[in-house]
Order: structure tokens, then C-alpha cells, then sequence
């Protein structure tokens, strides 16, 4: 596979091919392989920023960003984190959250950062600094837990 290309795009950038992409993408993972029916299209898509990674022309890892104010305190939350099952466990996500933790710090330097995780892969997001706030729960079917990232 070559090198996967990654950028940044505003909901009004991307192109209805990378649109469709993503969401085909996100309904292949998240609804259908992980069987969790529930609605992917939650309106918030057009204020967030996408991280697309593409290589041999196709979208193989995504990542969205939302920005928003809660009780005066900016937060940034990491949502739709997926990598294409081909590439699974090269890598690949790693690269990912790295890149988008740099973006973060360079653009949003006073955010607290959040997600949340499917508990299966909790101990991915601490190995970049993310501890849990709450204790699993259920979520559409799959185990979860909210985590944010502690400051160095």
C-alpha cells in the first residue's frame, strides 16, 4: 500500500466523493461491522473539522474534530476515530491521533481535549495521555467510557 496522505478539511472543503467516502466508511465500521445501529449523521459533521488519510486513492482512516464552549472552558472533542480493518494494528492510528494531538496543541493550545472510547481500546487513547472520567457504560450496544486528556 503507498504512503497514506493526510489532510485536513472544513465540512464545506470536502468533495461529495470524500463526503461520501467518509460516511460509507463510518457505516461500514461503526454500523455494520461493529452491528451498532444508530444515527451516524448526528448534524454536527458541518461544524467540525475531518481528518481524511487516503492512500492508492482510497480513504483508509478518519478522525473528527468538534470544537465547542461548555461553562466557559473551550473543549475539543475527538469523535468517528477509524481506521480501515486492512490496516488495523500497522500503525496507521497512531499516526493519526499523533497528528491530530499536534493540531490541537498548535490550533486550539487552550482546550481541554476529550473522547469517548469504546472500552475495548481504552488503553490506545492512554497511551497518549487520556484517562477515564466515568465508568463504562453502554452505549448503542457497545461498552464505553468518557476520557480526557491530562495535561503534561
Amino acid at each position: 500500500m503507498a504512503q497514506i496522505q493526510w489532510h485536513w478539511h472544513t465540512f464545506t472543503e470536502l468533495s461529495h466523493a470524500t463526503l461520501y467516502d467518509i460516511l460509507k466508511l463510518r457505516q461500514d465500521v461503526f454500523i455494520l461491522e461493529q452491528q451498532c445501529f444508530y444515527p451516524d449523521m448526528d448534524s454536527q459533521d458541518q461544524t467540525a473539522l475531518h481528518l481524511t488519510g487516503h492512500a492508492d486513492g482510497k480513504l483508509v482512516a478518519y478522525i473528527r474534530l468538534l470544537s465547542k464552549q461548555k461553562h466557559g472552558q473551550p473543549i475539543v472533542t475527538i469523535s468517528r476515530v477509524i481506521v480501515d480493518s486492512d490496516l488495523r494494528g500497522t500503525g496507521t492510528g497512531n499516526d493519526m491521533m499523533r497528528m491530530t494531538l499536534a493540531y490541537i496543541d498548535q490550533h486550539y493550545p487552550d482546550s481541554r481535549v476529550e473522547l469517548q472510547a469504546q472500552q475495548y481500546v481504552r488503553s490506545f487513547y492512554e497511551a497518549f495521555g487520556f484517562v477515564a472520567i466515568n465508568e463504562p457504560y453502554l452505549d448503542d450496544g457497545i461498552m464505553h467510557v468518557d476520557m480526557r486528556r491530562m495535561s503534561d
